[in-house]
């Protein structure tokens, strides 16, 4: 009555077909062999890792990173521009100012 009873994983209830494309049933025996798992596990995980939600919050991220760095590019580019604009209106400011008393 002490004996141990080993635990598995829960068995698969669902046969379904899937239609792969030629690539694709390659690259899912590859995976197979290289986990040294069945191709229907590899399925299993990849159909449990699957969040298209979380995909877009990636993707939102990655957005929300360029436009950060692309601004302050932007703001960069602002400045120096302003200092340029500050620099030639002093330089035109002061050729004028000999021959116009300023104005």
């Amino acid at each position: 009555m002490g004996t141990a009873i080993e635990q598995r994983p829960d068995p698969a209830r669902f046969r379904t077909v899937v239609m792969l494309r030629k690539k694709e049933r390659e690259k899912l025996d590859a995976m197979a062999i290289s986990e040294g798992l069945s191709a229907a596990e590899i399925v299993r995980r990849s159909i449990s890792a699957y969040d298209p939600q979380r995909e877009d919050e990636s993707i939102m991220e990655l957005a929300v990173k360029t436009m950060s760095q692309n601004l302050k590019e932007a703001i960069e580019q602002v400045r120096e521009t302003r200092k340029v604009i500050a620099q030639t209106r002093a330089q035109l400011h002061a050729e004028r100012g000999v021959g116009n008393g300023g104005n």
